[in-house]
This record gives C-alpha cells, structure tokens and sequence, in this order.
C-alpha cells in the first residue's frame, strides 16, 4: 500500500483558499461578499458546503485582489511535484530541489486549488505558515489534521506536548511517517517500554509501505531506547538489524555514525572500553559527546594523553557555542565532570561531589533520560565514598523506578 499526504484537490479548495486569503488579509466575511452573496451563503463556500459557479469565484476573489490560479498545465505540473515532494517525505528521500523548484511559483501557488498544501510544504521547511494552517483546521481532512499536528509538535518545546501532538496525529492516519514522529516524542520523553510496543504495529506499516527507512529507523530508535538503560543485548540485536537495512543505500552516511555512537556510547558505560573505542572511533564527525565518550573510554583505560586530546576537544566545541548539545548548562558541567574525573584525588574533594549534584539536577531538567542514566554507577559510588548512603538508596531507587517504567503513562 503506498500512503500519500496528497492524492486529488478536494472539492471545496476554493473555498479553502478564499477563508486562508481572506483571514491572511485580516477581512471579515461581510465585507468581502457585500453585494454578492449573504454572509450564511460565503461561509458554507469557505467550509465546502456550498458550490457557487465560477463566476462568483471570480468576483469574491477580486473582492480580495486575488486572481485565482486555473491555468490547466500549471496545476498539473505543480500537482505532480507536490505528490513527489510528499513521497520523498516519506521516504525521506532528498527534497530540496522539489521545494526549491516549487517556490519559484509561490506566488502563483498561493492562489491556486494547491495553496493548502503548498502551505504545509512551507511549514515542513521552516518558511512559516503555522499560523494559518491553525485557522483553517476545519476545512482539513484526516491527513492533513494529522500532518497538521505533527507540525504542531515540532514547534512546542515541551516534551508531553509532544507526545499528545503526535499521538492524536496517530488516531488520525497510520502511515509511517505519522508513526515515526511519534516515536520520536516517545524517545523525547523518555517514555521507552512505547517504543519497544508499538514494534509489532509499526513493522507492519513499514512491509505494507514497501519502507525500508522507516523500518530500519524503528529498529534504530528502539534499540537506542534499550541503550539508553544500557541493555546490550537488545541493543546491539536491533541496531544491527538497522545496519543491515541500510548498509550501502542511500541513508548509509547518515544513519550509520549514529548507530556506532550509540553502542560505543553503551559499552563505555558497560566498562567495556576497548570495544567502546573501536566502535566510537567509526564515527566520522566530531562532537562533543563523541569526544565526552571517547575521554570517559580513555579514563577507564588510563591513557591520560589521550583523554587531555578529548577534554580539548570538548572544550572546544563549547566555546563554538551553536544549537548542539553541548549548549546550555549541561553540555559545560559534563565539561567539568570530566575534567575534575581526570584529576588525580578527585575523590576526596567536596567540590566534585557538589559539581556532580549539581549536574544531576541539570541533567534531569535539560535532558532525555539517557543522559542521567548513564552517571548512575558515576553517583552511585560517589554518594556511597561519601557515606551519603540515604541519597544513594534514593538515586537509585528512583532511576531504577523510572528505567522500568518508561511507557506506562502511554
């Protein structure tokens, strides 16, 4: 079955254009069919009740300035590109020469039996246009509801938000690229027993769509969900099911340094440092949290060149600053963790027992779960050296609570 965000204009995309430029005019219904029709008559136009012949078009559209686009080669070419450019969507195949092609028509576009989904195209890229696709919700069908809501989801910094985004998209339409967002959220919101059930349902999907990306991202987001509890063995079962998916395909230089990260990333918390590295050292671009790995795998194996060469690094892209991970307060106290680790006598000093606490807390409220897993044997034991037993008892009891149980809001 091959899903489509597009398949045929609806019937009521006039009256669909004609609210979306009306209200992106700031007009009210009166005033633009005064003299031409009763307001009751232009609203049942605007939510595709009504069916007014092209006359009347014509003129509430002159109402607004607007020449409504009818030129039959044009829609017909902009219909097939638009049809492309959802397809690679879904695929995610590349499709920026589609969207660059397609806004050299943008002006003719807007006013066209196209402007809807010529809209979400724009949102999709980050040109804008949220706003109006809020407005016009009701003349949506189900697929565009639920693309509506994805979108929603990108924009809204809350984790649960998210979640909720994606998962009434979900109940609108199932194909891949709805579900995909939706384990992304999952993933967000540490919620990872979602991702490990939604297997069965999503593997369907993505044989059914003929999906080999989709199906290989399932396998990539679940087993980094059984990563971040550093659970090996389901971990390294699913990424190499994602490896093998994608080994020489399209996807392969994107994918693939991910999925060396991640498991060199869990063996640096197993203690398993030499095979951390040689995973690790797969990964082809640098950045902070390769190098944050690669040091905490050089400080296990005590090669002290080797982990001053990381901490340099690490210091480095801090002070590039950017939107990575590294920016914020926590990318600079992971810095600081390290370094101090590095020290020789670190144990005995106050100062890195209040840098940890304070790292924990920061971690928590910045950050996906994984990232406060992955010190649990680091504060373990320092709260134990330390005989704060109580805290540690209570650390542990409440990462272990919430490891078991990620997914049980879902």
């Amino acid at each position: 079955m091959e899903q489509q965000w597009i398949v045929d204009s609806p019937d009521n995309t006039a009256g669909i254009l004609l609210r979306l430029a009306r209200i992106s005019q700031g007009k009210g219904q009166k005033e633009v069919c005064h003299g031409l029709c009763v307001v009751s008559y232009l609203s049942k136009i605007e939510r595709g009740k009504g069916n007014p012949d092209t006359a009347l078009l014509g003129q509430l559209f002159g109402r607004l300035g607007i020449t409504y686009e009818t030129e039959k080669n044009f829609l017909e070419e902009s219909r097939e590109q638009i049809r492309k450019y959802f397809y690679r969507n879904l695929y995610e195949l590349k499709r920026k020469e589609l969207f660059e092609e397609l806004k050299k028509k943008e002006e003719r576009l807007r006013y066209s039996p196209l402007a809807l989904y010529w809209l979400f195209i724009s949102a999709m890229e980050g040109e804008g246009g949220m706003e109006l696709l809020g407005s016009l919700q009701e003349s949506m069908d189900r697929r565009q509801k639920a693309l509506f809501f994805v979108l929603k989801s990108y924009e809204n910094p809350d984790v649960e938000a998210k979640v909720r985004y994606c998962e009434a998209a979900a109940e609108l339409t199932g194909d891949t690229f709805v579900m995909r967002q939706l384990l992304y959220a999952y993933f967000a919101a540490g919620r990872y027993n979602a991702i490990h059930y939604l297997e069965n349902r999503f593997v369907a999907l993505a044989l059914e769509e003929g999906n080999t990306y989709a199906l290989a991202d399932y396998y990539y987001m679940n087993a980094s969900a059984y990563a971040c509890v550093n659970m090996e063995e389901m971990m390294v079962s699913y990424y190499r099911k994602a490896e093998h998916l994608i080994m020489n395909t399209c996807w392969g230089e994107e994918m693939l340094p991910d999925i060396y990260y991640n498991i060199g990333a869990v063996y640096v918390e197993l203690g398993k440092y030499e095979l951390a590295l040689s995973y690790l050292n797969r990964v082809t671009q640098e950045s902070f949290l390769l190098w944050h790995k690669k040091g905490l795998a050089y400080l296990g194996l005590s090669q002290q060149k080797e982990l001053d060469e990381s901490l340099i690094k690490m210091k480095g892209f801090l002070e590039k600053g950017g939107n990575n991970i590294q920016a914020g307060e926590g990318g600079g106290l992971m810095y600081q963790e390290l370094r101090m680790r590095s020290e020789p006598g670190y144990e005995k000093s106050p100062e890195y027992l209040e840098l940890l606490e304070t790292l924990l807390a920061v971690l928590k409220k910045e950050r996906p779960f994984g990232f406060l897993y992955a010190y649990r044997n680091v504060a373990r034991e320092t709260y134990v050296r330390w005989r704060k037993y109580r805290k540690a008892l209570e650390f542990e009891e409440e990462i272990s609570l919430k490891a078991l149980n990620q997914g049980a809001k879902s």
